[in-house]
C-alpha cells in the first residue's frame, strides 16, 4: 500500500481525470486488469491518497474507512479504479 499526501490538490485532479469513480466499495474482482484500486480520503484537514497494490490491502483499507465513518462523520472518500501505468506517472512524478 502506497499513502501520498495531496495538499495542492494535484493528485485529486488526476484523479478525476483518469480514474473511474465507483459509487460504492469495491472489492479486489471489481478492479479491471491492468488496474487498481485509489481511494481518495478526506477528513476535512488532509487529503490522503491511498494505492492498494494487492487484495489484502484493499480489504484492509476499506475495514478502516468503514471504521472511519462510524467514529468520524466528517470522513469523506472516494475510491477509483486507474491504469497501473498512470498511478506510476503520478507517483513518480509527484513524489513529496
Amino acid at each position: 500500500m502506497k499513502c501520498l499526501t495531496d495538499q495542492k490538490g494535484d493528485k485529486a485532479t488526476f484523479l478525476r481525470k483518469e480514474g473511474t469513480l465507483h459509487e460504492e466499495m469495491i472489492t479486489w474482482k471489481d478492479v479491471p486488469k491492468d488496474y487498481l484500486p485509489v481511494i481518495l480520503t478526506c477528513n476535512g484537514n488532509v487529503v490522503l491518497i491511498t494505492i492498494a497494490y494487492s487484495e489484502k490491502e484493499l480489504e484492509d483499507q476499506t475495514i478502516e474507512l468503514k471504521k472511519a465513518q462510524l467514529t468520524h462523520h466528517a470522513i469523506i472518500f472516494r475510491i477509483y479504479t486507474v491504469a497501473t501505468a498512470a498511478i506510476e506517472n503520478i507517483t513518480n512524478s509527484l513524489q513529496e
